[in-house]
């Protein structure tokens, strides 16, 4: 699993090269902090790739 960590109003792009690896599925999680302490969490994206 890969991780990033931002601070801030960003934009991230995740990239990965599955070729000839099979079939993966791939998730995003978003879990942030707001600047009063409270916390949110998303899991916007299930991407099912054959990558072989």
């Amino acid at each position: 699993m890969a991780t990033v960590n931002f601070t801030g109003q960003h934009a991230q792009t995740i990239t990965y090269d599955c070729a000839g690896t099979g079939i993966h599925d791939f998730r995003t999680y978003i879990n942030s902090q707001h600047a009063d302490g409270s916390y949110e969490f998303h899991e916007p994206n299930h991407i099912n790739a054959n990558c072989g």
